[in-house]
């Protein structure tokens, strides 16, 4: 017989089993959890910053040995319709300070809608053609230099987020595809997102973050093999252990 728990309340008593005879069940069928709900209740359970520092250690983990082995880079991430594997992207320690000043981070969030335009126009002239590489059309690529306007499906990402230490830089902007990979990489239910939630305003935490591969401008780029794959989930479910 499958048991198919939904509400919170449900998925708590399946919890209190113990994590890892849970993992067994859903490896053998036994169990089916919406990936969603099945997280949440989960880091309901490390509800405070040293409880979810595991899932960011074993994260680092999970990426050092597929490096170890030889692998190419690839961060396995929480999307809401199930895990995804980012290829390309790195797995990091990033230490992370939530910026108390939230009247600057309001004024560097308003100052990103002048730089998104201005940077989409120079990356659309001066990287035409890796940007039609990675499947833009030309129109989309000539849209983006005379106007700045973002391509439809498409969000600019700062790679090191603005409530750290990330600024507007060009250097910290690629072109992300919205979804899946966008709203992947921001994945409330990643270990370092958690993590970064649970942490007060003006408070340092070590967050391991999914990085886009350097030197990107644009992700997916099917040309250079950085493109994202679903997973199963149970391979995001382990890394909370």
């Amino acid at each position: 017989m499958i048991s198919y728990p939904r509400t919170a309340g449900k998925l708590a008593a399946l919890l209190k089993s113990g994590y890892d005879a849970v993992l067994d069940q859903i490896r053998q069928k036994q169990v089916l959890v919406n990936v969603k709900e099945f997280l949440r209740a989960r880091t309901r359970e490390l509800a405070n910053t040293s409880a979810l520092q595991r899932p960011n250690d074993q994260l680092l983990d999970w990426f050092n040995a597929r490096k170890a082995s030889g692998l190419a880079d690839a961060a396995i991430v929480y999307h809401p319709k199930g895990a995804c594997m980012l290829h390309g992207f790195t797995i990091e320690a990033v230490p992370y300070t939530r910026k108390l000043d939230r009247a600057l981070y309001a004024s560097e969030r308003a100052r990103f809608d002048s730089v998104r335009p201005a940077w989409l126009k120079s990356v659309a002239l001066s990287h035409r053609q890796e940007l039609l590489d990675a499947g833009l059309s030309a129109a989309v690529v000539d849209r983006m230099e005379k106007d700045g306007k973002v391509p439809p499906g498409y969000e600019v990402h700062h790679r090191l987020p603005l409530d750290d230490g990330g600024t507007n830089a060009f250097s910290n902007l690629i072109l992300m595809r919205n979804d899946i990979e966008h709203i992947a990489v921001h994945g409330r239910y990643n270990p370092g997102e958690k993590l970064i939630h649970a942490t007060a305003y003006g408070d340092m935490v070590t967050a391991v973050m999914p990085l886009p591969p350097q030197g990107a401008l644009i992700y997916p780029d099917p040309s250079r093999q950085w493109v994202s794959e679903r997973v199963p989930n149970i391979q995001l479910y382990e890394i909370y252990k």
